[in-house]
């Protein structure tokens, strides 16, 4: 199978089991074929929670030593730290890349493709940070893909011995006046265009090896050269300057490619890592770790959580249904903790922008990231949301919000914080007053607030086009046509709101509630006068509201929170929902479930 049948091989098992969250259940290992970068084929183990992967789970690719490694074997972290990993809610992707069988014509660097074929597998199969993994010379593997691609998706590397730059080892195993030798032959036969001339170079690895074993590689002359020439790039501490990542290093106390000064050095030379650790083992720790099969990964596991990588508790996704007549059920989307240990009592509801629809909006990167936090949180779809918006009436839409809250308050949730998307937060304030057996609303965010809808609407449209909209809508209501007769009024951009549309089409009824001057009023004005809590997010120039307007309503219950440097809040996920988490936290003492 390839790697795309494999994913949805994979992901169908998830849906069908549960994980329990923190149990240290033994993982479940699957042999597959994956694509590298360049469409050659990489064999990977693939390591999960014998329940199935979580598709919010942190990733950890592991690329074995070499040349010649294997990610079976018992003595690589390819096998030992993906099933400590896995055990405990990672998923794992150990592959085996091309220099573990055809070092022969496979220069250093090559490897790269395998590592990016896993990272764009790893990136379909799971939403939550890779990490990527090195023992041996895998760890310079794996930091010469980061270093020379940047890709953002890696989050983290961990280092298993991380061993000497080949240009260094391979002197020592050999003896100086030989490797100096060896080298200059093979120059000269890359020189005389017969680089790809296989050859065969013995040698010992240094004391306290055995030296009556013999090693060596069948390789090319470049291909040699690449690995263990002067110039090689397999070489951690020309690479590590190149790392933006936190990193940690580990290795053994006994361990012969690897040492504590080396580990400094590399220390050293991370000058744009964020943070840099390195622990040596003591015990008598070999390089592939006997003895510390553990313990070695259970360190690098702690670390990562120090970092902020670790897995959460598994999310269940429910699709519910509202019935508000026979012929009217609205779905809705829940997201919550898959154990209702991990349930907080308040629940949240993010309530999509304007013509968005529950399976299309933003908020679905968002809801599953809240329920990792252990919070419950409901999208629901009203009759506004999609395209049935220029036919509703603002009216009816609140009317179906407030329905869905009493659905939170009938499932237990006595408190609900409301999260609006742009224009959608203009509908919140009709939630504010109680309803009969509802919930209490603990707060209100808006992202990207806008300011009053007919203002809106006036300066998207023009005054004279706006105006005529007005009248005529106005005239269509009067001889009874209100809900038949369509406004279409060509749109603009205001120079904040990115128009992903050319026009403004309402029903004439619809048009004069959401946008006529009995609209829904500016939201954060009428909420600060409820007393209610509130959280204003927006970034760049603002999409309804400059930044200025914004810090300018930030003021009694009032926060606000601005992203630099990106057009949308929702462009980094991450932080939206630690931001939205964070507050949610710090709402007034939640009740307990009725």
């Amino acid at each position: 199978m390839r790697g795309n049948s494999w994913l949805s091989v994979i992901l169908s098992i998830a849906a069908l089991v549960c994980f329990a969250p923190g149990a240290l259940a033994a993982p479940t290992q699957q042999i597959i074929q994956l694509k590298a970068a360049d469409g050659r084929a990489v064999p990977a183990l693939v390591t999960y929670p014998e329940g199935g992967p979580d598709t919010q789970a942190p990733v950890a690719i592991i690329h074995h030593g070499g040349p010649g490694g294997h990610p079976l074997r018992s003595l690589s972290a390819a096998r030992w730290a993906a099933d400590y990993f896995a055990g405990r809610g990672y998923i794992t992707i150990s592959i085996m890349s091309r220099i573990g069988r055809d070092v022969i014509d496979q220069p250093f660097g090559a490897q790269a493709a395998d590592i990016k074929g896993a990272v764009d597998w790893a990136s379909q199969l799971s939403h939550g940070p890779i990490v990527l993994v090195g023992h041996s010379s895998g760890s310079v593997s794996v930091t010469y893909y980061e270093a020379t691609t940047q890709d953002p998706r890696v989050k983290a590397i961990v280092h298993f011995a991380p061993t000497f730059p080949g240009s260094l080892w391979m002197p020592t195993s050999m003896g100086r006046p030989r490797y100096d030798a060896v080298v200059a032959r093979l120059k000269k036969l890359v020189a005389d265009g017969k680089g790809d001339q296989p050859i065969y170079e013995d040698h010992h690895l240094a004391p306290p090896a055995p030296q009556d074993i013999t090693y060596g590689y069948l390789m090319s002359a470049k291909v040699w050269l690449s690995w263990w020439g002067p110039d090689s790039k397999q070489n951690n501490l020309a690479l590590f300057p190149n790392i933006r990542v936190p990193m940690l290093m580990i290795s053994g106390d006994k361990d012969i490619f690897a040492s504590r000064a080396y580990q400094e050095e590399l220390k050293k030379a991370a000058v744009n890592s964020p943070r840099v650790d390195a622990i040596i083992l003591d015990g008598g720790i070999p390089h592939e770790f006997v003895g510390a099969e553990v313990k070695a990964p259970a360190l690098a596991y702690d670390w990562l959580a120090e970092v902020g990588i670790r897995p959460s508790p598994r999310i269940a996704t429910h699709v519910v249904d509202m019935k508000l007549s026979a012929y009217d059920i609205r779905p809705g989307v829940i997201y919550e903790p898959a154990d209702a240990g991990f349930r907080k009592p308040l629940a949240v509801m993010l309530m999509p922008d304007f013509a968005d629809d529950v399976m299309l909006t933003p908020f679905d990167e968002i809801g599953p990231r809240l329920a990792k936090a252990g919070y419950t949180v409901l999208i629901p779809q009203d009759s506004g949301s999609g395209w049935p918006l220029y036919r509703s009436v603002a009216g009816t839409v609140s009317t179906n919000q407030r329905a869905w809250l009493k659905y939170l308050a009938d499932q237990g949730h006595a408190q609900v914080a409301i999260v609006a998307h742009g224009q959608e937060g203009v509908m919140v304030p009709a939630l504010l007053p109680p309803i009969a057996q509802g919930p209490s609303i603990a707060g209100v965010a808006l992202i990207q607030p806008p300011g009053a809808p007919a203002a809106f609407a006036q300066d998207v449209l023009g005054a004279q086009p706006y105006a005529k909209a007005l009248a005529d809508a106005d005239a269509a209501v009067k001889r009874g046509a209100g809900g038949t007769t369509m406004i279409i009024v060509p749109y603009r951009s205001n120079g904040r709101d990115p128009a992903t549309h050319k026009w403004l089409n309402y029903m004439a009824s619809s048009f004069l509630s959401y946008w006529g001057p009995s609209a829904p009023v500016a939201p954060v004005p009428a909420l600060t006068a409820a007393g209610e809590p509130v959280l204003l997010i927006d970034a760049d120039k603002g999409r309804f509201l400059s930044r200025d307007a914004q810090t300018s309503l930030a003021k009694g219950g009032v926060s606000s929170l601005w992203y630099d440097k990106v057009a949308s809040p929702f462009d980094d996920p991450d932080r939206l929902a630690a931001d939205l988490a964070k507050w949610l936290d710090a709402l007034p003492k939640q009740p307990e479930f009725k």
